[in-house]
């Protein structure tokens, strides 16, 4: 059963509470607050819906369902959804999923943002995933609480598909899990130089998640002291309580005349962990940071070694101005064959500006190509003027927010 039912117009609902009683002459097996026809995908956005309590009476409910329509640029702020005197206890009905419709001729990558919305009905499986569609698509997940009873925090597989161009960008900043979180080898993702296949595009800030009194994180730093174990060792192993792989680090020596030669990610033995994505099973929580030295500490000695480890890379993801979300990969061209054009729609993006990126470009070699970025302000057009390699510049910006740059090369053969 559908609560509010769009065509895609802008439009804003505010303000009201919803109980979902149990009737057993009514055929809903759920409650669902907002969908939108399948047809009419030329949205107007966005749709706000906010400040809404949602009570599950004996009938599950939830934001909205899996597949039921092409969401594109809405918005989810104040809400709550919560078990009533009389719950149904049919948690699985509260996973939420969405399409991510064609961009066709909108201006800029689609978008969902759920700010402050607190799931404290317990999800079944809570479930972030794409049903289809091909657009770039930016999802935020702000300031909020899940109480996630899993056993995982599922990515659809349907999904993988889209990763080559990492079309399906997953954002969380500041996200309290309460439960599990997250499935062990599926945030293997994070990696910055990730190009292609199943790579999953999460990215996460300011989150934890907290199940049978341990938490775990999404950044982690500390100061590790080096005891009489740590004696004759040329490292030292750092524990973590990360919630997946550590794809960012900083590590220095602040006391004890070492220095850091390079940071590997281990498990307690000191064994490299996989970095493979598709190693989905591997378990990758709570890694260790093996510290390797350039001597090693010597009997009676200590060394104080700094430490922050973070599953996203700081420069991978800012909750403030923009960044580069989706680096442009390096291009090779056939003379003779040109112009060539890039689409430029969700290079750059924005947590706190919804409002559309305007993107300029340059050549550091106009002897082998120029490049221009055309009226609608996204379309990267490469003119060729000779054989060679030249970097290209690409910068995102938004009049009052900042703006964010990509390079990238440019080859043609």
């Amino acid at each position: 059963m559908n609560v509010f039912i769009t065509d895609g117009q802008k439009s804003s609902i505010d303000g009201f509470t919803l109980h979902s009683f149990y009737e057993d002459d009514t055929d809903a097996d759920k409650v669902t607050l907002y969908s939108k026809r399948n047809s009419g995908d030329k949205t107007e956005g966005p749709v706000v819906i906010k400040n809404v309590d949602m009570y599950d009476e004996g009938t599950p409910v939830q934001l909205h369902g899996a597949s039921n329509g092409n969401r594109h640029d809405v918005v989810f702020e104040n809400i709550t959804i919560q078990q009533g005197e009389n719950p149904s206890g049919n948690a699985d009905a509260t996973t939420h999923g969405f399409n991510n419709a064609s961009l066709e001729d909108k201006p800029k990558a689609g978008r969902i943002d759920y700010r402050n919305v607190d799931i404290l009905a317990p999800v079944g499986e809570f479930g972030l995933g794409n049903r289809g569609g091909t657009g770039e698509m930016d999802v935020y997940w702000t300031n909020s609480t899940i109480n996630n009873q899993g056993p995982d925090f599922v990515f659809n597989d349907n999904m993988n598909e889209l990763w080559e161009n990492k079309q399906f960008g997953i954002f969380l900043d500041n996200i309290e899990f309460t439960g599990y979180f997250p499935k062990t080898g599926y945030m293997e993702g994070n990696a910055p130089q990730e190009q292609s296949g199943e790579y999953v595009y999460v990215r996460m800030r300011n989150c934890t998640a907290t199940k049978d009194g341990t938490t775990l994180y999404s950044e982690q730093s500390g100061t590790y002291t080096s005891d009489g174990s740590d004696e004759g060792n040329d490292f030292v192993l750092i524990p973590t309580q990360l919630m997946t792989y550590a794809w960012g680090t900083d590590v220095s020596v602040t006391s004890g005349n070492r220095t850091v030669s390079s940071v590997e990610i281990t498990d307690s033995n000191g064994d490299p962990r996989t970095t493979d994505p598709l190693d989905k099973w591997t378990k990758q929580t709570e890694p260790y940071l093996k510290v390797n030295l350039d001597t090693a500490i010597q009997a009676g000695n200590t060394i104080d070694v700094e430490w922050t480890a973070r599953v996203t890379p700081q420069d991978d993801y800012q909750t403030t101005g923009l960044f580069v979300a989706r680096p442009v990969l390096n291009q090779s061209y056939t003379t003779g064959q040109g112009p060539f054009t890039i689409d430029l729609r969700g290079v750059a993006s924005s947590q706190e500006s919804r409002d559309k990126i305007i993107y300029t470009a340059s050549s550091g070699d106009t002897s082998v190509v120029t490049a221009n970025v055309q009226s609608d302000d996204y379309t990267l057009k490469l003119t060729e003027r000779g054989s060679g390699t030249a970097t290209v510049s690409v910068t995102g910006s938004i009049d009052g927010v900042g703006q964010t740059t990509d390079t990238f090369t440019i080859s043609i053969n």
